[in-house]
């Protein structure tokens, strides 16, 4: 046993009050509280730390948290002995994750004991069961040079990365931008359009990278983790005029001279008529495909197709019929002035028609109604305006305001500004009317039934042809027959009238995506919104703003 000096010494002699003692053999140190004199001096957590300084026991593991547990008995004058520290040797405990991705080693340093070796962190990790890759290297020298107590990251995992799709990519850019700028006068011409590429066969268009293999990663014990290599796709039906190219089976090129458009996912070239400008040297183009006209449309024309229109430059007071995509560079103008608020839609003289998607950079005064997306880059101002899905304002950083009008889509409404500072009104309505469904199941049931009808004369009628040998049929007969072939005709048109209307209502009762309108920037006062039947007048200014039906009310994502 060591003892050292007591740190209380009395005027009339020296009495010991309190000692250190050291075991040789259990490696602790304690503190023996003796006899203390009535006037002996003040124990402090100081003048404890000096006794161990001076005894030299400053590398032991010291209890600092029962010092003032020591000081309190010293005070009081109990009489014991105290364990104060001991030796301890370095220490490493290993914890692995759950997930088996990750392991943590809780580190000890030696306090007067025998340190940690690189080997004998080694040997802990070893005894873990942790592959040696999957150690971090740089945690073993880390601990090695710590001086106190900590946690280190001692193993890391590696996540398998799953190989890449397949990926298709234009090689051709589908529509340049001309630079806009302003003249003397600081005015912009709006029908200064994007350049539009018109191609030539054999000029590659698409590019299909192959999908890549999957990267295979580990837990720390090593165990390999696996996931899937990616999928190759194929060049579908969305890729027509085009053919695969001779050098490259991964790339297709153009089969024939005309404008790449897009098709979905995909990409077609169709040959169109071409025009500087329809107007009155052209007359009405009535054409089977399609129609490019470098220039502008003219007031009072018309344009009726089977594919798709592209326009360079403005339509102004004119009709456009499209049996796919309308796409035009410049603007859709009317000049009918209307207030929403204060009267009906007038019939505008300006109309665009679409069974694929439309594509403008400002619309203005017209009468827009296409089966597909409508996508506008500036503005649609007073306008009525009719989707069967979506209607995109805003693209390629474009204003996308959505300004006063009727606005009918069937799922969706995104724009950067509804309605203006000057609050005209604004009607957007997304979605399905609750009041049209039970009409729409109506329609469906009277077209089966007079389907119905038509193949039962149909058979009829069958059944009145003469067969070989038998004699010409009668007058009544002839007349009976005559009967039932203006019934089918009849029934065939009403079956297409009925064709018709359902067309209108199929993209509105399709429910596989939530309705909603979106505002990315500004939503002003005044713009009254209908969500699947149900309306909501906005009465105050809103930023970035989405609404969506909840039960019998629109909400506000």
């Amino acid at each position: 046993m060591n003892m050292s000096a007591t740190p209380s010494e009395q005027q009339s002699g020296t009495m010991v009050a309190m000692s250190l003692e050291f075991d040789d053999n259990s490696g602790r140190l304690y503190a023996v509280l003796g006899d203390i004199p009535e006037n002996g001096p003040a124990l402090t957590e100081l003048a404890i730390e000096d006794m161990i300084s001076s005894g030299n026991y400053s590398d032991l593991f010291i209890y600092q948290d029962i010092f003032s547990d020591l000081i309190r008995k010293y005070e009081s004058r109990s009489h014991g002995k105290i364990l104060l520290g001991e030796i301890r040797d370095a220490k490493i405990s290993i914890s692995l994750e759950d997930d088996r991705m990750s392991a943590w080693a809780d580190y000890s340093p030696a306090y007067g004991g025998t340190k940690l070796s690189e080997e004998k962190i080694k040997q802990a990790i070893a005894d873990a069961k942790i592959s040696e890759k999957a150690v971090v290297k740089t945690a073993i020298a880390e601990m090695l040079a710590c001086k106190t107590a900590n946690r280190f990251l001692i193993a890391k995992g590696k996540l398998p990365k799953k190989g890449k799709d397949s990926w298709i990519e234009f090689l051709v850019e589908l529509g340049g931008s001309n630079e806009l700028v302003e003249n003397e006068k600081g005015l912009v011409d709006y029908r200064e359009s994007q350049e539009y590429i018109v191609v030539e066969p054999g000029t590659p268009l698409v590019k299909r990278h192959p999908a890549t293999k999957a990267t295979f990663g580990y837990d720390i014990t090593g165990f390999e983790l696996k996931t899937d290599d990616g999928k190759n796709i194929s060049f579908g039906k969305e890729f027509t005029g085009l053919t695969a190219s001779e050098n490259d089976s991964n790339v297709l090129v153009a089969k024939v001279k005309g404008h790449p458009i897009p098709k979905g996912r995909g990409l077609k070239v169709d040959p169109s008529l071409q025009f500087k400008s329809v107007s009155l040297a052209t007359g009405n183009v009535n054409y089977d495909g399609s129609v490019y006209v470098t220039g502008d449309v003219a007031p009072d024309m018309v344009i009726k197709v089977t594919g798709d229109v592209f326009v360079k430059g403005t339509v102004e007071k004119a009709k456009i019929e499209a049996g796919a995509s309308v796409i035009v560079k410049g603007g859709i103008i009317g000049d009918e002035p209307w207030d929403v608020d204060a009267e009906d839609p007038p019939d505008f003289s300006t109309q665009v028609r679409a069974n694929g998607e439309l594509h403008a950079r400002f619309v203005n005064q017209a009468d827009i109604q296409c089966k597909g997306d409508i996508h506008v880059r500036e503005y649609i101002l007073n306008s009525v305006t009719k989707a069967s899905n979506g209607l995109f304002l805003g693209q390629q950083g474009g204003k996308g305001v959505l300004a006063g009008g009727i606005t009918r889509v069937g799922h969706i409404v995104e724009a950067n500004v509804i309605g203006t500072d000057a609050y005209i009104c604004s009607l957007v309505n997304v979605g399905y009317n609750p009041d049209d469904l039970p009409n729409f199941e109506r329609m469906k049931k009277d077209r089966s039934r007079r389907i119905a009808e038509a193949r039962l004369l149909m058979e009829l009628l069958e059944s009145m042809r003469p067969t070989k040998g038998k004699e010409k049929i009668g007058e009544v007969e002839l007349n009976k027959a005559r009967h039932v072939k203006k019934t089918l005709l009849e029934i065939r048109e009403e079956v297409l009238k009925i064709d018709e209307t359902l067309s209108s209502y199929m993209g509105d009762f399709n429910t596989d995506t939530e309705n909603q309108v979106s505002v990315k920037k500004h939503l002003y006062p005044n713009s009254l919104l209908t969500i699947d039947g149900t309306q909501q007048k906005i009465n105050e200014e809103h930023n970035a703003v989405t609404y969506v039906r909840r039960g019998s009310r629109l909400v506000n994502l």
